[in-house]
C-alpha cells in the first residue's frame, strides 16, 4: 500500500515518518481549501488521510494524501481520458470559505468536472508540455455549485468513474485567491506515475 502526498512523493506506508515541505509554484499559491464543499460522511472517501504535524501542544495541517492498494482502499484509474467532461468527485481538509481563518476538522468534498486536455491547456498555456505529456490534469466547477479546491486540500484525490472510487490525480496547483471560474491542475498519477505504483502495491 502506498501514501501519495502534494508533493508528489509515494511513501510506504511501512516507512511513515511523514514530514514534508511545502512547494509554490510560479503562476499561482499553495493549495489549501475546497471552498464552499460539503461535509464528507464517515467513510464516503475512506482513502483520503490528513498528513499533520505538531508543534509545541498544536497539531496543524500540513497536506493531504490518499492511500492506494489495487484490491483495497482507491484503485488506480487506467486512463484519465476516459473521464474528460464527466463528473469527477475532489476532498480535502482545508477551509470550506476562502474568508475563514482556520481550516475545517471534518474532510469536505465537492464533485467537479474533469477537462479535456485542450481546454486545460487553454486556461494553463505555460504547462502545455506537461499536459500534453499526460502528467497534468485540469478540473473545473462546471455545475453552478460553486465550489473548487483551494488552500488546505493538498495532496487530496481525485476520484472519477461510475463509482467514483478510481484515482486519476492528487491536487497540485491553482491561481492566487482561488477564483471558481479558473480550471485547478492535479498531478495525473494514473498515467505519470502508474509504473511506480504498479511496481510498489
Amino acid at each position: 500500500m502506498n501514501l501519495l502526498i502534494a508533493t508528489s512523493l509515494f511513501l510506504l506506508l511501512t516507512d511513515i515518518d511523514v514530514t514534508s515541505s511545502r512547494a509554490r509554484h510560479s503562476i499561482g499559491g499553495f493549495i489549501k481549501r475546497i471552498i464552499y464543499g460539503t461535509n464528507a460522511e464517515l467513510y464516503d472517501i475512506p482513502s483520503q488521510v490528513g498528513i499533520f504535524y505538531r508543534r509545541e501542544n498544536n497539531w496543524t495541517l500540513e497536506c493531504g494524501g490518499v492511500l492506494i492498494k489495487p484490491d483495497k482502499v482507491a484503485q488506480l484509474a487506467v486512463d484519465s481520458s476516459d473521464f474528460f467532461d464527466k463528473l469527477c468527485i475532489v476532498s480535502g481538509w482545508g477551509k470550506s470559505n476562502y474568508t475563514d481563518i482556520s481550516g475545517k476538522n471534518r474532510l469536505q468534498k465537492t464533485s467537479i468536472t474533469l477537462l479535456s486536455k485542450e481546454e486545460c491547456i487553454s486556461n494553463w498555456k505555460l504547462y502545455s508540455d506537461r499536459i500534453n505529456d499526460r502528467q497534468l490534469v485540469c478540473v473545473l466547477d462546471k455545475q453552478g455549485e460553486p465550489s473548487i479546491p483551494c488552500n488546505g486540500d493538498s495532496g487530496g484525490p481525485l476520484f472519477c468513474g461510475p463509482r467514483l472510487d478510481q484515482l486519476v490525480g492528487v491536487t497540485s496547483f491553482g491561481r492566487n485567491g482561488c477564483p471558481i471560474d479558473s480550471p485547478v491542475v492535479y498531478t495525473d498519477v494514473s498515467q505519470c506515475y502508474r509504473s511506480w505504483i504498479e511496481t510498489n502495491s
